[in-house]
This record gives C-alpha cells, sequence and structure tokens, in this order.
C-alpha cells in the first residue's frame, strides 16, 4: 500500500507542471475573454497571447531540454514576469492582473521561492519604470500594492509544489533503472537472453537446419583478434586465424566480403562459404564460416546464410556489450575479495607463521611453550572463523532470493548426512528479511555450534528457529563433547545483535541461544535448561526422534 501510495503521489507530482501550464494558458484566456466583453480586446489580445507564447516556449525548454541551466530558468521566468507586468500597466480595467498571477505560478514552480521573489521584484521595479517614464500605467499607488500581495501570495503557494532537480547521481540512477529494466524485458523476450556463447550455438543450429554442412564456427571482433564464440561438427577451428594473410576467412575477416569457394586441405578438397556480421551501426562485427567436402553451396544457400547473418548481428552485438558489463562485475568483485584477502585473513595467517616461529625457537631453548601454543590455537580459531563469515557471506550474496531458514536447514541437513548426527529442525519465518549483515551473523553461528557438535562427536543436534523480523530466536543444542563455554561468543558478529546464551547440558552437551528484539514467539514453546536435560535423557532412552514440534516435545519432556 506505501509503494502504491508513493507511486500515486509521484505521478501527481509529474503531473503539476502540465496542470498549471493550463491553469496559465486558461487564465491568458479569460483576460482575452473579459476583454471582449469590457471593449479593450485589441489592447488586450497582444499581450496575452504574447506572454502565452512565451511561457508555452519556455515550458517546451524545461520539458523536452535536459537539465537547462538554472540561468536560464531565471532569465525565462524574469522576461515573463516583466512582459506580464508591462501588459498590466498597459491594459485597462485592472485585466493585466490575471497575466501576474500567471508568471506568479510559473515562477515558483520553476524556481521555487526564488522564483517568487523574482516575480515580486519584477513586478515592482516594471511597475515604478512605467509610472516614472511613461504616461501609459493603469496601477499605481494602493492598486500596485494590492497587485504585489496577490503576486507573493500565488507565487509562494505554487512554490510548493517546485521540485529540486536530481542531483547528478540521482539523475544518472534513475536513468539507469530505466535501461536496466528495458534491458530486463528486452532479454526475457530473447530465446537465449543475452547469453553470449548460448546465442552462437542456437545461431549456427539453425544454420545447419538451413543449410548442409560439416563443420561451421562462429567468429567475434575483441578488439583485433578473432574470438570463436561457437563451433559445430569440429573442437577447433580447421582454418588459420582470420586475422592472418594467408588464412581462408582473412578476405571476410577484414573486408566483409561474403565468399564461396574451394579449397585444399591435407589433399581433401572443401568447399567453403563465410558470411560477415555486422552490428547495428553497420560496422563489421565478425563472421560465419562453415564448409563441406560433398558439393559447393549455392547461391541460395549464401542468400539463407545472408539473411541469418543480418538478424543474428545486432543481437552478438547486444551480446557482448552485455558479456563486457558482466566481466566487470566480476573484475570488481574478484578484486574486493582480493582486498578483503589481503587486509585480513592473509595479514593473520602472516602474523601466525610469525608467532610459529618464535614458538619453535622457544622451544629450541628449553622453554615452556604452552601458554603461547594456546594462543596460537585461539587465535587459528579466530581467522579460521573469519574464513567462514567471508564465505558464508558469499553464498548469502549469491542467493538472495533464499530465506535464511532455507540456508539454515540445508547447513544443518548437510552436517547431519556427512557427520551421522541425528539433527531435528523446527521452523517458523515470515515472510520480513533482516538486513544481510545479521543474517550473514546469524548463519555464522550456527556454523559455529554445528562445527562444534561435529568436532565433539555429537549424535544429535536440534535446532529451533523463528524469525520474524525484526525479531529472531535461533536456540541449538547437541550432546557432544563441547569446547564452548560463556566468554566464547563473546567477540562473535553476532552478539552485536542480540545476547547469546550458552549453557552446559549434561551428561554432555551444550546449549546455545540467540535472541534478537523480543522472543518472536512467546507461547508454550519456550522451555528451559531442565526441559533440555530431560529431553537428551528421553533421547538416549528411546533413540528416536521425539522432537518434530516443540509443542510435542514439551509435552513429553513434562509427561
Amino acid at each position: 500500500m506505501a509503494g502504491q501510495e508513493s507511486g500515486r503521489r509521484h505521478r501527481w507530482r509529474a503531473s503539476v507542471p502540465v496542470l498549471a501550464l493550463v491553469m496559465r494558458l486558461a487564465l491568458a484566456a479569460a483576460m482575452i475573454l473579459a476583454s471582449w466583453v469590457s471593449g479593450v480586446f485589441f489592447v488586450a489580445a497582444p499581450w496575452a497571447v504574447a506572454v502565452a507564447v512565451a511561457d508555452l516556449l519556455l515550458f517546451v525548454l524545461l520539458r523536452w531540454r535536459a537539465g537547462p541551466h538554472t540561468i536560464w530558468k531565471v532569465l525565462g521566468v524574469t522576461a515573463i514576469a516583466l512582459l506580464a507586468t508591462a501588459g498590466a500597466q498597459v491594459i485597462p480595467e485592472r485585466l493585466g492582473v490575471l497575466l501576474n498571477t500567471g508568471a506568479a505560478v510559473l515562477g515558483g514552480l520553476v524556481l521555487g521561492l526564488r522564483g517568487a521573489l523574482v516575480v515580486a521584484a519584477c513586478f515592482v521595479a516594471g511597475s515604478l519604470l512605467m509610472i516614472e517614464l511613461t504616461a501609459h500605467h493603469g496601477l499605481h499607488g494602493l492598486d500596485v500594492v494590492a497587485v504585489l500581495a496577490s503576486v507573493s501570495a500565488a507565487g509562494l503557494i505554487s512554490a510548493i509544489w517546485h521540485e529540486r532537480a536530481p542531483q547528478a547521481n540521482t539523475a544518472a540512477a534513475r536513468e539507469a533503472r530505466k535501461l536496466l529494466v528495458r534491458l530486463s524485458s528486452l532479454a526475457e523476450s530473447l530465446d537465449t537472453g543475452f547469453d553470449l556463447p548460448s546465442l552462437g550455438d542456437t545461431t549456427l543450429e539453425e544454420v545447419a537446419e538451413q543449410i548442409d554442412l560439416e563443420r561451421a564456427a562462429l567468429i567475434v571482433r575483441n578488439g583485433k583478434h578473432p574470438v570463436p564464440i561457437s563451433l559445430l561438427g569440429l573442437s577447433r577451428l580447421p582454418w588459420a586465424a582470420p586475422s592472418h594473410p594467408e588464412s581462408q576467412l582473412h578476405r571476410t575477416w577484414s573486408e566483409g566480403i561474403a565468399i564461396r569457394r574451394a579449397y585444399e586441405n591435407e589433399s581433401e578438397r572443401w568447399f567453403l562459404l563465410t558470411m560477415p556480421l555486422h552490428d547495428s551501426q553497420g560496422e563489421l562485427l565478425g563472421l560465419i564460416a562453415m564448409d563441406r567436402q560433398e558439393t559447393p553451396y549455392s547461391s541460395a544457400e549464401e542468400a539463407a546464410l545472408a539473411q541469418i547473418a543480418l538478424g543474428t548481428g545486432p543481437l552478438l552485438e547486444v551480446a557482448i556489450l552485455f558479456s563486457g558489463l558482466r566481466t566487470r562485475a566480476a573484475l570488481e568483485e574478484r578484486s574486493r575479495l582480493a582486498r578483503d584477502m589481503h587486509d585480513g585473513v592473509a595479514q593473520e595467517l602472516a602474523a601466525l607463521s610469525y608467532s610459529v616461529d618464535t614458538l619453535l625457537s622457544q622451544a629450541a631453548h628449553g622453554q615452556d611453550v604452552t601458554s603461547g601454543l594456546r594462543w596460537l590455537r585461539q587465535s587459528m580459531r579466530q581467522s579460521l572463523g573469519d574464513i567462514r563469515h567471508q564465505i558464508s557471506t558469499l553464498r548469502m550474496v549469491e542467493r538472495p532470493d533464499v530465506s535464511l531458514g532455507s540456508v539454515l536447514s540445508t547447513n544443518l541437513r548437510n552436517a547431519g548426512t556427512n557427520s551421522g548426527m541425528r539433527t531435528t529442525m523446527s521452523i517458523e519465518e515470515t515472510p520480513f528479511r533482516f538486513p544481510a549483515h545479521i543474517e550473514v551473523s546469524l548463519n555464522r553461528l550456527a556454523l559455529d555450534v554445528l562445527a562444534d557438535a561435529r568436532a565433539g562427536g555429537a549424535t544429535m543436534f536440534d535446532m529451533e528457529v523463528a524469525l520474524s523480523a525484526p525479531n529472531a530466536r535461533l536456540a541449538m543444542r547437541h550432546d557432544g563433547r563441547s569446547g564452548l563455554d560463556s566468554t566464547s561468543f563473546d567477540h562473535h558478529p553476532a552478539a552485536a545483535h542480540g545476547e547469546i546464551l550458552v549453557e552446559r547440558l549434561l551428561p554432555t552437551g551444550r546449549y546455545v541461544e540467540i535472541v534478537l528484539g523480543s522472543d518472536p514467539a512467546p507461547t508454550d514453546d519456550s522451555f528451559e535448561i531442565e526441559d533440555i536435560v530431560s529431553h537428551l535423557q528421553l533421547a538416549e532412552a528411546t533413540d528416536g526422534d521425539v522432537s518434530p514440534s516443540r509443542r510435542s516435545f514439551d509435552q513429553e519432556a513434562h509427561a
């Protein structure tokens, strides 16, 4: 509803300039009609037409010319305001006030408060000049003050609807959005989208359906270098590179001329047909080459290939441009990953290697290195946690359409399959998503507890998930020998978003819980640590899955 309301508001604001123009033209028409009734038509009509034409010219300039400079807006509003002021002074019966009102509306819409001030100043200056220098003035004294008040009021009211020009980044983002939306719709309308290899394969398959051939290739330009995009009936090019002067394809590659000819290759006679590919601007984009041994190619087959090439060239051009954008995005992502690895994990590993050298030196001299080894183990765990965090971040970014609950379920299922643990999970999840960094930190917490369970030889792992942004609750327990304690997650990324509870279970195991906001499921699903101990004892006694849901578990545990 909010999005629809915002869209309606945006469409209404976009229509304001047109509605204001219609109103100003209506004021001019009303003045002409009133002048006809008052008998001063031939005095008032020329002024009204002049102001209306100037208004239309300025409207066209602002509407269809991309971002005219502010100085041109000021000059346009000033000229129309002075013209309206002159008409108001010359036209009798005070009919010209309508022109000043229209000029004030224009100034407020185009320049905001500055426009209202410009129109008022033009009216005062123009009126004073005409009163002092000419005898043609119908407004003076209190009349000038009254008209000035009405003009100022009209300008201030219209300034409310003034829309500031967007910043360069905002304007670029809007245009990019339009282009991407159009690009997406066009890609959906094409069988292969903008995927370059798929387009090449589809083109050669279409050629093979219409023309008998044994081998074919589609080659495009990358700068001056030929790049095979698709091959049919072969695994590598049987001809020399098209850029080589001795190549069978060189003339088509360099001059854009289709060729039908016979040539010898390893004492075998082949018949060759080549066809240039041109982009939408007529520039040479690449070529299609094919050959066979039985019969020469006919002119009808050449015409059929030319027709296919005519429709393929523009599509290939777009696919190449799209491939360039995708490559650029991939390079930027690789650069970011390399920078993060260099600034993070690489530096930590270098520090750890120096620490190992120090410990080796101390051990060689008979010194106790126990405390150093403990510190080294803790540092290695932190580095491993950072690596897991980066990996989980990448996985979350790659699959933005997959919910956090699905990711947690997949991780739990994989852990159970790989380790043999019996796993159970209950989940309540709404469509509302958390910010990406919160989902990543919760997923990392779950992975850390899963790793602890696997390292401790756990035979069961139970996870309860309740996600209802901005509230969340994630509870996990296992029966393995755990290395987690109450301080294990003090510096964990998830600790910045909620309180992490770590409790010991008897005889072995750990219970880990994090709550964000208020508990999203404060029903009889809540449970105490004693219930968990009872649950583990019951699980050992029955060796079965006694917790298909939170409610059934509570009933059995309390029983």
